[in-house]
């Protein structure tokens, strides 16, 4: 496997698509924990993947600049195809190493850099020079959004890794990662003691060996995996005065929905926010965490009902998928039905909704703050999400928002790489399956009942070596047109839809 700076390349990362990267995410999480965000007019991802969520930021926020980098070639060549076919033209994507990337953004000319998911597997000579570019690039009350593996949760992955290390042949040709895999779970059979500590390993190498092998070879097959506890990160990025402002995820502020009564009590009573968070860390064995740092200090926090007043939510998903659970914190909880019922319902409108808003149809049964936490848990699960900051960015980015979307549609006819089409309305993206595509483009053709939407897809889904039926298809069709059509013209995806 090709390496650079000890990073494989030669195998490409999936098209995941991230909306925390929207600047309407970001101005949501950062209103949650009472910050008001800077101005966003330049952003930088750093390790953007396939360009997926770049892209589709970059055409639905026309009044940004949007730029990039990603040192894998075959990464950079697909994204810049996509932009080139979708004419997009406020973005610039660079193929270039952290180290020879550093030169291309001027000092102080950023709002925000982000990094997702990147940085545990960079050697730490990468993650010095990703601290750097976020140092030295953004202006002063810019922002650097990161998300890395954490520990303690990841203390049993990283014994993995270690181990699936020394399991792999030391010629790459004489083992794949699939075999290194099996040569593993044969060694669990030997009862060695550290597995004995952590019984859910097993399970994990079995469901890695069914797993995407972009995922398993990125995630586990790269020579430097390294989680890190919050505090230990906080304190060497504070050493480039960039200072931890805030978490990314909007429910990391929900206390309730992540720890009992009792540990919140006892995190209230101490002082340090850093050392807070940490403990945090520890009572929920956090795995996975993103963070809002901040070049320079912010001396300045406003109650967080202030900041939201002004905002909108909308819906992007019908309510009916909504199943009232959420595993969002440490335990899988039931979602109140007295609150969540009345907020669903106002979304199933269709039309923005603010606090004041959802609160008149929640009641006096809930407070505000009831509803802001709700608002966030539905947009952590992907039913909801905030409506972009201006109508005229919402106008001016309809024409480019609808042509990447028409590209992603058309290259649905050959793959389900991609499953996301991108909202003027909000931003961001919204997922859309390849099936729902396939409707989306006979709809487009012409074709308008669910028979004829079935038939459409039926036919490409044959053509490409699947054994999909028409009749299959017919009940997902009834869906598409009775469900989620609307709901894809009050997001704007397709011009004309």
């Amino acid at each position: 496997m090709a390496e650079h700076s000890d990073y494989i390349t030669d195998h490409g990362w999936t098209f995941s698509y991230h909306s925390n990267l929207s600047p309407s995410y970001i101005r949501f999480a950062l209103a949650m924990s009472g910050i008001d965000a800077p101005a966003l007019g330049r952003m930088c991802e750093l390790a953007y993947g396939y360009g997926v969520s770049l892209l589709i930021h970059a055409a639905c926020n026309q009044s940004t600049i949007w730029i990039g980098t990603d040192f894998n070639p075959a990464h950079a060549a697909f994204a810049r195809k996509l932009a080139a076919d979708a004419g997009l033209a406020n973005l610039t994507l660079y193929d270039l190493a952290f180290e020879d990337f550093a030169g291309e953004t001027p000092a102080g000319s950023l709002d925000a850099v982000t990094s997702m998911g990147t940085w545990s597997w960079l050697s730490p000579r990468d993650q010095e020079t990703v601290a750097n570019i976020a140092a030295t690039g953004l202006a002063p009350g810019g922002i650097f959004g990161l998300s890395y593996a954490a520990l303690p949760g990841q203390e049993s992955t990283a014994g993995l890794t270690r181990m699936l290390a020394a399991l792999r042949p030391a010629a790459v040709e004489r083992g794949t990662p699939l075999e290194t895999l099996q040569r593993a779970i044969d060694y669990l059979d030997t009862n060695p003691a550290y597995f004995g500590l952590h019984w859910g390993l097993r399970t994990q190498l079995e469901s890695l060996t069914k797993a995407d092998p972009a995922h398993v070879t990125h995630e586990y097959f790269n020579r430097h995996f390294r989680p890190a506890y919050f505090a230990e990160l906080a304190e060497a990025l504070a050493a480039h005065d960039l200072d931890w402002l805030c978490p990314w995820a909007v429910t990391d502020t929900i206390a309730g929905l992540h720890l009992t009564a009792r540990q919140s009590a006892f995190l209230d009573g101490v002082a340090s926010r850093i050392d807070r968070q940490q403990l945090r860390d520890f009572a929920v064995n956090r795995t996975r965490r993103s963070d809002i740092f901040v070049k320079g200090h912010v001396s300045k926090r406003s109650p967080r009902l202030d900041l939201l007043s002004s905002m909108r939510f909308v819906a992007v998903q019908p309510a009916a998928r909504f199943s009232y659970l959420t595993r969002l914190g440490f335990a899988e909880m039931a979602l109140a039905r007295s609150l969540y019922e009345p907020l669903l319902s106002a979304f199933a409108t269709l039309v923005p909704q603010s606090l004041d808003d959802l609160h008149r149809r929640v009641g006096h049964r809930h407070t505000l703050n009831d509803v802001a936490d709700a608002v966030a848990v539905l947009t952590a699960e992907g039913f909801v999400h905030p409506v972009n900051a201006e109508v005229r960015e919402i106008e001016v980015s309809r024409k480019p928002a609808s042509a990447l979307n028409r590209q992603i549609l058309e290259r649905s006819c050959d793959s389900e790489a991609i499953v996301h089409l991108g909202s003027p309305v909000i931003g961001s993206g919204v997922g859309v399956s390849r099936r729902e595509q396939l409707f989306l483009l006979a709809y487009l053709q012409g074709h308008r009942t669910p028979d004829a939407l079935a038939t459409y897809a039926a036919q490409i889904l044959r053509d490409g070596g699947g054994n999909t039926s028409t009749a299959g298809l017919a009940s997902d069709a009834g869906t598409f047109v009775a469900d989620l059509l609307p709901l894809y013209r009050a997001l704007m995806l397709i011009e004309g839809l």
